[in-house]
C-alpha cells in the first residue's frame, strides 16, 4: 500500500452529501496541508478513520461514513479511537478540516461546533 504525504480522507462510497467532504478539504487547505480522498465501501467511521491515517505519511486521516458521521484518528491512537467523532448536523466542516491540519501542525483547535443564533 503506497503511502501519501498528505491528510487522506476516506469517506463511504455511499455518502449522499459529498459537499461534506470538500468542506473538510477547505479546511485542510487554509492550513496550508495536501489532502487526498478516497472513496471505499467500508460504513464504519472507526475503520474510515484508522485507514485513512495509515495511508498517510502525516500520520492523520478522517473518516466520513454514510450517515455524515466522522472521526480525525492519528496512527498514535489506539485502532477504532477517534479525535472529535461527531455527527455532521452541528459541525463546521471547514474547522473539523482545519483541526486535523492543527493535530499536525501543533497547534491550537478551532472551535467546530456550530453555535445556534439565538440562544
Amino acid at each position: 500500500m503506497e503511502r501519501n504525504i498528505a491528510i487522506v480522507i476516506c469517506y463511504s462510497e455511499h455518502l449522499q452529501n459529498r459537499d461534506l467532504i470538500t468542506s473538510l478539504c477547505l479546511g485542510i487547505e487554509e492550513e496550508g496541508l495536501p489532502y487526498e480522498i478516497q472513496a471505499m465501501p467500508s460504513e464504519d467511521v472507526y475503520t474510515l478513520a484508522t485507514r485513512a491515517s495509515f495511508e498517510s505519511d502525516l500520520d492523520v486521516g478522517i473518516g466520513v461514513n454514510t450517515a455524515g458521521d466522522l472521526g480525525i484518528h492519528q496512527t498514535k491512537l489506539p485502532d477504532g479511537m477517534v479525535l472529535f467523532g461527531e455527527n455532521m448536523a452541528h459541525i463546521n466542516g471547514r474547522s473539523y478540516g482545519s483541526n486535523a491540519a492543527r493535530l499536525i501542525k501543533g497547534i491550537p483547535f478551532k472551535d467546530y461546533e456550530e453555535r445556534m443564533e439565538n440562544q
